[in-house]
C-alpha cells in the first residue's frame, strides 16, 4: 500500500511494496491466522504512536510529561498511510479527516485516494 501519494488508505494492500507494512501483515496473519483488518491497522497505528509518544516523555514519565508529549505530535503519519495527526494543547482532536470507502469484492476499496476533511 502506498503510505503517501498514489492510493492511500487504510484498509492494507496485502501485495504492498512497503516492507514495514507487509512484516506488519505478516506477523498478524501468524499471531490470529486471518488478514489484518482495519481494525488490526488502527491499534497498531495507534500503540506505534503510544511508543512514539512515551519516548519522547523521557524516563520521568507523569501526567505532565505524557500531556507535554501529546501535546507536541505534528503530522504525525502511520505506515499505512492514514491522514496525519497533530495534536496541541488547545486541540487534542488529533485530525479533520477521514477516508470514504465501500465494500468491493468483500475488501474495503476507497472512494477517493486522499482523505475527505470533516
Amino acid at each position: 500500500m502506498a503510505a503517501h501519494g498514489s492510493v492511500t488508505r487504510l484498509i492494507i494492500d496485502l501485495r504492498s511494496d512497503e516492507p514495514a507494512v507487509r512484516e506488519v501483515a505478516a506477523r498478524y496473519k501468524n499471531l490470529f491466522g486471518i488478514d489484518i483488518n482495519y481494525l488490526g491497522e488502527a491499534g497498531y497505528a495507534a500503540a506505534v504512536c503510544l511508543i512514539d509518544v512515551l519516548q519522547r516523555a523521557g524516563r520521568d514519565l507523569n501526567l505532565d510529561t505524557f500531556q507535554k508529549s501529546m501535546e507536541s505530535i505534528t503530522d504525525w503519519r502511520d505506515m499505512f498511510g492514514g491522514p496525519p495527526l497533530t495534536i496541541t494543547a488547545g486541540d487534542h482532536h488529533a485530525s479533520t479527516q477521514s477516508f470514504l470507502s465501500v465494500v468491493k469484492k468483500t475488501r474495503w476499496t476507497p472512494v477517493v485516494a486522499e482523505p475527505l476533511g470533516y
